[in-house]
């Protein structure tokens, strides 16, 4: 559900999703800064029902009471030192990675992936749904378009030749 979330809130990193609380959350939007880059990013998530049920299913699965939405941090983060919280996302994180890869291997899917394709996909959707490349930026929460260029996947020779067609 998280790894869907973060696709759905324009490839949310999940050191950021670790840090997202239910009081962050009005109405389907939010903003937060970017712990990579300090970009403030103001959210809105789409008006689907998977949202609503990611969102249920993580107001109900508590295991541990905090004021985050996703059961990341087990406390509130200033109660870590800097290198328990990294050490705290990062085994979080490799624990959702193994997940994914044996939810791919479970439906015969032979591809590599990690939490971070979420924000991966979330970029080529968009530029395949002809997202201008300066808003798929912004939405990432870039502060160089080179950046976001290394995030996107190429083209299939099939949709290069339709495009190039269809310019005639």
């Amino acid at each position: 559900f998280i790894y869907i979330f973060s696709f759905y809130a324009r490839g949310m990193n999940f050191t950021d999703l670790a840090e997202l609380r239910w009081s962050d959350i009005d109405n389907n939007n939010f903003s937060y800064i970017r712990n990579k880059t300090d970009v403030f990013l103001k959210v809105k998530l789409p008006n689907l029902p998977i949202i609503d049920e990611i969102l249920n299913f993580y107001k109900l699965y508590r295991p541990f009471e905090t004021s985050y939405i996703f059961p990341i941090l087990k406390k509130e983060e200033s109660l870590y030192t800097a290198t328990s919280l990294i050490a705290r996302k990062d085994s979080v994180r490799g624990y959702y990675n193994l997940q994914l890869k044996e939810i791919l291997k479970s439906c015969g899917i032979e591809k590599n992936i990690t939490f971070y394709t979420a924000r991966h996909t979330f970029a080529t959707t968009a530029l395949r749904k002809d997202v201008n490349l300066n808003i798929i930026k912004q939405s990432l929460g870039h502060k160089r378009i080179s950046t976001t260029e290394s995030y996107l996947d190429d083209f299939l020779e099939s949709e290069v030749d339709q495009v190039i067609t269809n310019m005639f």
